[in-house]
């Protein structure tokens, strides 16, 4: 029975996703490598610095900005704009990286783009991938959840089904930022909150077995659900990002995403 609580992912087990992907969908191989430099680049943050495992209500301080600024010299950009980037935030003032870490995290618009010389989106890019290595990853799920996380409030990246054990088909959104999962009604909006199950539409691509696109009619915003009952092998934030040509399909429509993924993507 896949149980959306036993599958959360561990650093090796979406590195051995990506890497399996990479080579099975060609097209998105280079956002699949770039991704696996991210979560080897955040493991290694996790081993080195003591102050990880935090909870996400705990604010960036000076000691998460030098931290930071460590972490952007060992992550492999895979493109040469967000290398730039990391190269500007590595020499930034403490202050300026602690607003940046800020405004992530609490999604605000904070980030100091201009005075660190780099586009907000690059900056959000990196600090983003350092807040979620740096606090604490979910021991299981929340039983139920609005809209926003529990944990940290951020909005869902995606949606899984799986068959509990006293639930078949249950759905959880999964958190965007800090990866907590929570019970979330199957025929209500994670955008926008709309629970008229007749204003969410369905695309399933036939070349995805375990993927679809659901898009919210109310407020035009869409998402990607990932389907363990049928593929027990996906992990689903590696999956999310194997699965380009859906955003590209959704963008050409006029749809929002609820929020981009690791990648920016």
């Amino acid at each position: 029975m896949a149980d959306a609580r036993v599958n959360l992912a561990t650093p090796d087990s979406c590195i051995a996703r990506a890497e399996q992907l990479a080579e099975e969908r060609l097209h998105a191989a280079e956002l699949l490598f770039g991704y696996r430099a991210l979560v080897r680049a955040q493991d290694r943050l996790r081993m080195t610095y003591e102050r990880c495992a935090r909870v996400a209500t705990s604010p960036p301080d000076e000691g998460d900005a030098e931290a930071f600024r460590r972490f952007v010299r060992w992550l492999d950009a895979p493109t040469t704009p967000l290398a730039d980037a990391g190269d500007h935030l590595a020499g930034a003032s403490v202050d300026d990286l602690v607003e940046a870490l800020l405004g992530t995290l609490t999604r605000r618009d904070r980030l100091p783009a201009d005075r660190l010389g780099a586009d907000a989106s690059l900056i959000a890019f990196h600090t983003r991938a350092f807040l979620q290595a740096v606090y604490e990853p979910p021991h299981g799920d929340e039983e139920a959840g609005d809209r926003c996380c529990p944990r940290c409030g951020w909005p869902p990246l995606l949606s899984i089904v799986a068959d509990d054990a006293d639930r078949p088909g249950a759905r959880r959104l999964a958190c965007a930022l800090c990866r907590t999962r929570w019970r979330y009604p199957r025929g209500r909006c994670a955008a926008c909150g709309e629970d008229d199950a007749r204003g969410l539409v369905f695309h399933d691509p036939e070349e995805f077995a375990h993927v679809r696109l659901v898009e919210c009619e109310a407020c035009g915003v869409y998402w990607k659900e990932i389907d363990l009952r049928r593929d027990g092998r996906a992990v689903p934030e590696v999956d999310e990002i194997a699965t380009p040509e859906l955003d590209v399909w959704a963008r050409e429509r006029s749809l929002q995403k609820v929020v981009t993924n690791a990648m920016g993507i």
